[in-house]
């Protein structure tokens, strides 16, 4: 058996097989932050020069994916006990 990742996944090799070992909260604010991820990734094609909106919602949108990426990764070290 292989290594579980900080997502709660087995790590083999190159391949990974997802178990549910997070608790509902924890669960909830990793999918928050994978959505605001795919947000961010959308705007991803946009090529400068940005206009004044453009450059705004990118802003937001990387706000945005940081305030979800750190309430997922502090979820998930109260959940395993770490703060």
């Amino acid at each position: 058996m292989g290594e579980l990742d900080i997502w709660g996944d087995i790590v083999e090799g190159s391949k990974m097989k997802h178990i549910d070992v997070l608790q509902p909260d924890v669960h909830k604010k990793v999918c928050n932050f994978f959505k605001a991820l795919d947000n961010l990734n959308t705007i991803a094609g946009k090529t400068p020069p940005y206009d004044a909106i453009t450059e705004a919602g990118m802003v937001s949108l990387f706000e945005i994916c940081f305030e979800q990426a750190w309430k997922a990764m502090k979820e998930r070290l109260e959940f395993n006990g770490y703060v």
